[in-house]
């Protein structure tokens, strides 16, 4: 995949209008201390899609990578599919909609900024890296700003 997709603007109109509708752009927060990680909390750009119709997001995972599955556990009758994207891929994507995002640019705009700012090394290669308190403070506080501006209703 190049580091940059080459989409119509009209596909990247349609995939930021899926997103501000359907879609979550936010900071996700785990704990470590598993096989992959040793810090005790660490942070990660993530974006979701969900719908019922998997067409589009079959689209999404095709032009971008990411994952998709399947839910039946909200809604019995039906299968709720969901598309995820994290880290570096999730940053190549919100650089290519942003222009035509406009319910969650603020969001996306912030992941960018984010994301930019830590590369991919501390994800996929940071096993053990150590945040100082700062630093600590500073993806705590962006993810509890991600979380207000992600609530619902606002």
């Amino acid at each position: 995949m190049a580091s940059r997709i080459e989409k119509t603007e009209t596909e990247k109109a349609y995939y930021a209008g899926y997103v501000d509708g359907e879609g979550c752009i936010t900071l996700s927060k785990n704990k470590g201390s598993n096989k992959w990680h040793t810090t005790p909390i660490f942070y990660y750009l993530e974006v979701m899609v969900a719908n019922t119709h998997p067409e589009t997001l079959f689209d999404l995972k095709r032009d971008f990578g990411g994952s998709i599955y399947g839910d039946r556990r909200r809604s019995p009758n039906k299968t709720v599919y969901r598309w995820r994207i994290i880290c570096s891929k999730a940053l190549i994507f919100l650089e290519t909609i942003l222009p035509y995002l406009r319910q969650k640019r603020k969001q996306a705009e912030l992941m960018i900024e984010y994301q930019k700012k830590i590369g991919a090394k501390e994800f996929w290669k940071g096993q053990g890296i150590k945040l100082t308190i700062e630093e600590s403070r500073r993806r705590e506080d962006l993810y509890k700003q991600m979380r207000e501006l992600n609530r619902r209703g606002i």
